[in-house]
């Protein structure tokens, strides 16, 4: 009887400190994870995309906006776009020799992307809309920000014509090797966001 009640109490004290555990961890707010002193968006630090956005901050490839937020769900501009690909490809020197020419007629405002737009068309990696237009403040969509990633890997324009035409040719080829990865896409032409293409670049594109 004796051994009973031993046994009975050590269980006891058992679930009493299991229990005061479970409370400390279930106190924890893990929206307060703010980790601005490393200069990471409080929007993005702590959330699941933060592990995959990290080294892209780190490497100066993506920045937060002027508010001091990434905010993921917003949508992006094919100027912004331009600046985080050709960071995230170009070597040293680079930007800055492409800031000097003059592809585009329709960059007025955009002085500030004129270097990374040259970059990436003087690369192949992204086009203009045609008459010397790129249309800085249009939005991206997942088409073009695919095909831009695909051919930053060096995949040549025969490669991608046994595929068929732009765009399904860049779709079918993304989706036979799940460059997507786990972004659920319905609609290729659709305008992508600036938490996706994190998503996009960290699966197939080096960190």
């Amino acid at each position: 009887m004796k051994r009973t009640k031993k046994i009975g109490a050590a269980v006891t004290v058992l679930l009493i400190f299991a229990m005061s555990v479970t409370t400390v961890f279930a106190d924890i707010d893990y929206s307060q994870w703010d980790s601005g002193v490393k200069g990471y968006p409080k929007d993005v630090a702590g959330t699941a995309l933060f592990a995959q956005a990290q080294d892209f901050f780190d490497n100066k490839v993506i920045t937060g906006d002027t508010d001091g937020l990434f905010h993921p769900d917003r949508t992006l501009k094919r100027s912004e776009f331009a600046a985080i690909l050709a960071r995230a490809t170009a070597n040293k020197g680079q930007i800055t020799t492409s800031g000097e020419k003059n592809y585009f007629n329709d960059l007025k405002g955009y002085g500030w992307a004129k270097a990374y737009i040259n970059f990436c068309s003087e690369k192949g990696l992204m086009e203009g809309t045609g008459g010397n237009k790129f249309n800085p403040g249009g939005v991206i969509t997942y088409q073009e920000a695919m095909t831009a990633i695909i051919r930053s890997k060096g995949i040549s324009e025969t490669v991608m014509s046994s595929y068929g035409t732009w765009p399904n040719n860049y779709i079918k080829y993304a989706s036979m090797y799940n460059m997507n990865g786990t972004v659920k896409v319905t609609n290729w032409a659709a305008p992508i966001t600036k938490g996706e293409v994190v998503q996009f670049m960290y699966k197939n594109m080096p960190k």
